[in-house]
């Protein structure tokens, strides 16, 4: 999806933070570039940037992306990262 359309599937979605999927709650909700060796960068970004995911998501907005769910951020630090795609919170959340 464009960057408009995940800023706006992701403001309608704001209500999931604090949510719980299998056991953890939602933390965040970003918007992230679907190419892997692009996310692989956004995710090195977004930690070194302390989670800032408008600035580390900069580079890639003319990329397709998705709206991605972070869970424990704390433990990124540790070298353990829990995420899912929107898409995939669907089936048991009241996803917009």
């Amino acid at each position: 999806m464009s960057f408009e359309e995940a800023s706006e599937l992701k403001q309608k979605n704001q209500h999931l933070i604090g949510q719980f999927y299998r056991g953890s709650a939602i933390e965040d909700l970003v918007i992230a570039p679907i190419d892997p060796n692009a996310w692989s960068e956004f995710v090195k970004t977004y930690v070194q940037l302390n989670f800032n995911a408008n600035r580390a998501m900069l580079p890639y907005t003319n990329m397709e992306l998705d709206i991605v769910a972070f869970f424990n951020r704390a433990q990124i630090h540790q070298g353990f990262m829990f995420f899912t795609s929107l898409h995939s919170l669907k089936e048991e959340l009241q996803v917009l």
